[in-house]
């Protein structure tokens, strides 16, 4: 059957060249050259070489570009305050980290740090939920998946309503086109995704009218699994051995080439296909991200609930504390305290995360738990908020620095008080404590 080869570099270059344009008349109309930002950790050959020939591609269109080498023995905040670095820069528009990063560190916590409208790579889960949502469109769209897509689009082919079969379920590639095939706005393909481990997988792939091949396993997919005339997409890139090659080694995809075109009436070759798509997808989805930055703010009525603030504002709330519980301290109730010593007891108030030492009128400590000191009180002086009534000054106080907002008043009567600075609300004892020996 005569087949005809999708030339992925010939697309590439008319991405760009429409691109060139955009940015020049960005820049003409509205002041604003498109900028992207690339993350690297470590040394990798190969990340090494897609980042130079990211920057190459940006520098061809006009885009500014920046770079941030970090070594691979950097921490996580290092990588995470990069991302913030380049997230505050108005002439970063869009924000790549180079994957993978070192085991060290969270490929989830360093992606999710980019601002959602500089997410170019289209790895935000918000971008990737937007694909499984009907009516919904992502800010931006993962680029390998993009290319694929933008592709099947350029050559005319007809995909609405066709079988797909994806072999592979990565986030990276996988999931993200098997959800553009089926996007209503973007193919309405029946799509089945299938791995590895799919049972009678050459069947699967056989029924198919396209095949989207991610596996990352070199000449996976064999002549015999492809009908007559399917269209075949190979995003792999694998390298294997080849002693007549300098490097000693040349690249493949997933797809068995050689054979499998045979049976194709369109199909991509590895490399020069789908790869040079990639870095194009990811300079198309950094124009969008220039207006999403410069489109006009907007006001908008919003609901408001009773919020923290708005307690603390409104002045403490009387809520009384209904039972105090006293016990007598022993060696596991506090390390720093003797046990042998008399008067010292400590109030547990019931709902709130506090212990209150006492011996005799004056307060010793304030604990999280039985063993736990949190801080020492301060003796008499101001009292820590002006809404608490002036009969607390003659007493003593403590701050409870691991809850952050709560403030215990221990009163020579031995009455207790809680107030908590977070919520405004005052809890005040009503009667002493039953002692629990």
């Amino acid at each position: 059957m005569t087949y005809q080869i999708i030339d992925g570099k010939k697309v590439a270059q008319e991405v760009r060249a429409e691109l060139k344009q955009l940015g020049e008349e960005m820049k003409a109309t509205h002041g604003v050259t498109p900028g992207i930002a690339v993350i690297l950790v470590g040394d990798r050959p190969d990340s090494a070489t897609y980042v130079r020939m990211k920057k190459k591609a940006a520098a061809e269109v006009g885009f500014i570009s920046r770079e941030k080498v970090l070594p691979d023995t950097c921490s996580e905040e290092e990588v995470l305050a990069a991302v913030s670095r380049f997230n505050a820069d108005p002439e970063v528009h869009g924000i790549l980290v180079q994957l993978p990063l070192p085991s060290h560190i969270s490929e989830q916590k360093v992606l999710g740090r980019i601002m959602i409208e500089k997410d170019v790579d289209g790895f935000d889960p918000a971008n990737i939920g937007a694909l499984a949502l009907k009516g919904v469109q992502p800010k931006a769209i993962s680029c390998t998946p993009y290319g694929v897509i933008e592709l099947l689009k350029r050559y005319k082919i007809e995909i609405a309503g066709k079988n797909a079969v994806v072999v592979g379920r990565s986030n990276i590639v996988g999931m993200p086109v098997a959800l553009l095939l089926i996007h209503e706005n973007v193919a309405s393909c029946h799509v089945t995704v299938c791995h590895s481990k799919t049972r009678d997988l050459p069947g699967v792939v056989k029924r198919a009218d396209i095949v989207i091949a991610a596996i990352g396993r070199a000449n996976f997919v064999k002549a015999d699994w492809v009908k007559e005339g399917a269209v075949v997409i190979d995003v792999g890139i694998n390298s294997v051995e080849d002693a007549t090659k300098k490097s000693g080694y040349r690249l493949v995809g997933d797809v068995d080439y050689d054979n499998v075109k045979e049976h194709c009436s369109y199909i991509t070759p590895v490399p020069g296909g789908v790869g040079p798509m990639t870095i194009a997808m990811l300079l198309k989805n950094t124009s969008p991200s220039v207006w999403a930055m410069k489109a006009p703010s907007h006001i908008m009525s919003l609901e408001l609930s009773c919020l923290d603030e708005l307690w603390r504002r409104g002045g403490p709330r009387r809520e009384p504390i209904d039972d105090l519980q006293q016990e007598i301290l022993g060696y596991f109730k506090a390390r720093d305290t003797k046990p042998t010593e008399k008067g010292r007891t400590y109030t547990r108030v019931p709902h709130i995360p506090l212990h209150v030492f006492v011996r005799g009128g004056e307060t010793m400590g304030v604990f999280s738990s039985p063993g736990c000191l949190v801080v020492r009180p301060l003796q008499g002086g101001p009292t820590p908020c002006l809404a608490l009534e002036a009969c607390h000054t003659g007493g003593a106080y403590a701050y409870d620095s691991a809850e952050d907002h709560l403030v215990v008043l221990h009163t020579k009567n031995s009455r207790v008080s809680v107030y908590d600075m977070k919520t405004g609300v005052f809890f005040q004892a009503l009667r002493r404590g039953r002692s629990c020996g």
